[in-house]
């Protein structure tokens, strides 16, 4: 049997013990769906497709469908299915279970689409039109020796939009247990979504069917800022999405600055809390100034934070003021531009050319409040952040949807505005 078959391939990535069987048809999207347990879009169904030497295969999201001309320019074809016979004989196996693992020819070539790194796990099938296995997309692509990722399916973004998170938090493997230790005494009471660790992190935010997150340190002392840069350049990729960091004590914090512009970090993360500063002190503005002249934003806390519950550093006020004496710095304020002061914010900040971003907004807002400080800055000026580990976003984005934001302006906030202030693609 196929399945005999794959579990064996599967033996050398021990992962033989995990293919599922099932005592009904799995063999499309909906059955294999009802069989796993799991919404449609997370089965990997594989597509064949002839190629002038054999055939190609596409794992794709249960909920993608194949966009000719995406598919055309990518492969410089037309897409054009192999008959069940023919796919039979290239891959060994038949319509229902065909998959991407110990494919008969070698002349198969194997791409995942795009469409399935919205999820934390996936579900392909094992050969059979009766069997599934539970794999990460990393998993997927080593098992299945796959030939690369590519952007050729649609219909999925409608269900599942675009989201960059600009705002979320992650640590190195050897210290973040404890700093979450540390940090979760001072959180207001709040519980951590994810063990803030690199991997923790990207697999909450795949289950989240986020596109990419912005991953943002803090020095909290001065002797910091190097080795936080470091590994945020070594764990930044086109998912994490990684800012750098600075402290004003450092021996030489401009050029600190410029070293983040050259490891190719996307922008600088301040909490004056945590650094023990106020934004608008006279030995910061050089440093704005030399964000605003390489063109780093800079992600400042704005508000009441709890590590400080009886001191507020970060007010409205404040951030006004740097935003008036550097004009061409682009500066995100962070919690809707004030966290527990939205009537300062209004006052001082909602209008100006500052983005906020939507981090806890659902934890310390109100719905009629977050829609007001929206209407009065204006979508094009919103960024979507959930604030991980300390705030789950897809109830962030819910909030959004709540509160009547749809259609073009939840793309922007959730998406656009976000891709535009990076320089990434759309």
């Amino acid at each position: 049997m196929s399945v005999e078959r794959v579990k064996k391939y599967l033996e050398q990535f021990g992962a033989q013990q995990r293919v599922m069987e099932f005592d009904k048809s799995s063999a499309t999207v909906e059955l294999a769906a009802q069989a796993v347990g799991a919404d449609a879009a997370r089965i990997a169904k594989t597509l064949s497709f002839e190629t002038d030497g054999g055939c190609m295969l596409l794992v794709a999201a249960g909920d993608a469908r194949v966009d000719n001309p995406a598919f055309k320019h990518r492969f410089g074809r037309k897409a054009r299915m192999l008959t069940p016979e023919r796919a039979l004989e290239l891959t060994g196996y038949a319509v229902g279970g065909v998959c991407p693992f110990d494919v008969k020819s070698d002349s198969v070539e194997i791409y995942l689409d795009e469409s399935l790194r919205r999820f934390g796990t996936v579900y392909p099938a094992c050969g059979s039109s009766n069997s599934a296995i539970e794999l990460t997309c990393d998993e997927l692509e080593r098992f299945s020796h796959a030939d690369g990722w590519v952007d050729v399916c649609r219909g999925w973004r409608e269900t599942y939009p675009r989201v960059i998170d600009m705002h979320a938090h992650m640590f190195p493997d050897a210290i973040a247990q404890r700093t979450m230790d540390k940090l979760v005494t001072v959180a207001d009471g709040l519980r951590p979504v994810t063990d803030a660790t690199h991997d923790g992190t990207v697999r909450h935010m795949r289950n989240c069917a986020i596109s990419a997150f912005a991953a943002l340190p803090i020095a909290t002392k001065p002797t910091q800022c190097t080795s936080i840069n470091n590994w945020t350049a070594s764990m930044s990729d086109d998912y994490v999405l990684g800012f750098g960091t600075v402290h004003p004590d450092f021996e030489n914090p401009i050029a600190e600055i410029e070293r983040v512009k050259a490891l190719g970090l996307h922008g600088i993360k301040l909490h004056p809390d945590y650094q023990h500063i106020y934004p608008d002190e006279e030995r910061m503005f050089p440093l704005y100034e030399k964000m605003a002249e390489l063109g780093l934003p800079v992600v400042l806390h704005a508000g009441w934070d709890p590590v400080s519950p009886d001191l507020t550093r970060s007010t409205p006020e404040r951030l006004r003021r740097v935003l008036d004496r550097v004009p061409g710095l682009t500066m995100i304020a962070a919690h809707m531009g004030g966290m527990k002061m939205s009537d300062d914010v209004i006052k001082y900040l909602c209008g100006c050319d500052v983005y906020f971003d939507t981090s806890m907004s659902y934890v310390y807002l109100t719905p009629e409040r977050f829609r007001l400080l929206i209407d009065q800055h204006g979508v094009d000026h919103i960024l979507f952040g959930s604030d991980c580990p300390w705030s789950d976003a897809k109830r962030q984005i819910q909030m959004l949807r709540d509160v009547g934001i749809e259609g073009d302006a939840l793309d922007k906030i959730l998406y656009r505005n976000a891709a535009k202030l990076l320089g990434l693609e759309e």
